[in-house]
């Protein structure tokens, strides 16, 4: 049996129901509606908030995770730069004082275990022998 087109749709719904149901029933179904949406809308609500909540710890974390980062590696930085610089200082100006005509001058100690550069005593011992 095929229905006209006038009557499909919620207004034809809303006819049969007025004709067919007691008030009462579909008084009752309206308030359950009206329920299941508050909770459905409720319970969306609530979830929405746990990710928000969820989105801001995330934040902070990765926040503070990345501030540690950086200043590690800025620690990192200082402690390479100073462990190169002042080495490589020590035996520019002891280069320098024997290009001044300094002979008895004491080589400078590196950071590897307070040896002294092999290759520089030896040319300074040189130096010093044909003065």
């Amino acid at each position: 049996m095929r229905l006209s087109q006038s009557s499909r749709g919620p207004k034809a719904a809303r006819e049969w129901a007025t004709k067919n149901q007691p008030v009462a029933i579909r008084d009752a179904l309206s308030k359950d509606l009206v329920a299941l949406s508050q909770h459905h809308s409720d319970t969306a609500s609530k979830i929405y908030t746990r990710i928000d909540k969820g989105i801001d710890d995330t934040a902070l974390l990765l926040s503070v995770l990345a501030c540690s980062a950086i200043a590690l590696a800025l620690a990192g930085i200082v402690i390479i730069a100073r462990s190169v610089t002042r080495p490589i200082s020590a035996i520019a100006s002891v280069t320098e004082a024997v290009a001044a005509g300094v002979a008895a001058i004491a080589i400078p100690s590196t950071t590897n275990g307070g040896r002294h550069l092999p290759s520089f005593t030896v040319s300074l011992a040189r130096i010093n022998a044909r003065w």
